[in-house]
């Protein structure tokens, strides 16, 4: 299951990380900086609505006939209504847009995935990668 809110993705993984993160650094000073800093108090803000949503996931029992939702067409339709949209890249600070995606009628998406299309707005060099890369690697800008 994937959770999106406002271009944030947050997946099972990532929780579990975090989660081990956390308990290494329990009772670390380092930790009180990192909860102090703005930067994480914004991220605390933009998270909370789906805070609810997360936790009630992971509490609740799973039944092993119980069907894992598809992000795939939340994704595409997210990003179908963001093209010509720009895009930063979260490690370069590098700003692309998105000229459209590829392959969204795919029947084999181990062999043609969905893609996303999309260009350095300043080299115009052209990219394309799987959207759920995309969608992890980059921020739409406002």
């Amino acid at each position: 299951m994937i959770f999106i809110n406002k271009g944030i993705i947050v997946t099972p993984q990532d929780i579990l990380r975090l989660a081990e993160v956390a308990k290494q650094m329990q009772n670390s000073p380092a930790l009180k900086a990192i909860q102090d800093s703005p930067l994480f108090k914004e991220l605390e803000k933009q998270l909370a609505p789906m805070k609810e949503e997360l936790l009630k996931s992971f509490t609740q029992p799973q039944t092993e006939t119980e069907q894992v939702k598809d992000p795939l067409p939340e994704l595409i339709q997210l990003f179908r209504d963001s093209v010509f949209s720009h895009f930063v890249h979260t490690k370069s600070g590098e700003i692309y847009v998105l000229v459209g995606l590829s392959n969204e009628k795919s029947d084999d998406q181990e062999k043609f995935p969905v893609t996303a299309v999309y260009g350095n707005v300043k080299t115009k060099e052209c990219w394309s990668r799987p959207l759920i890369d995309f969608a992890q690697k980059f921020q739409k800008l406002q």
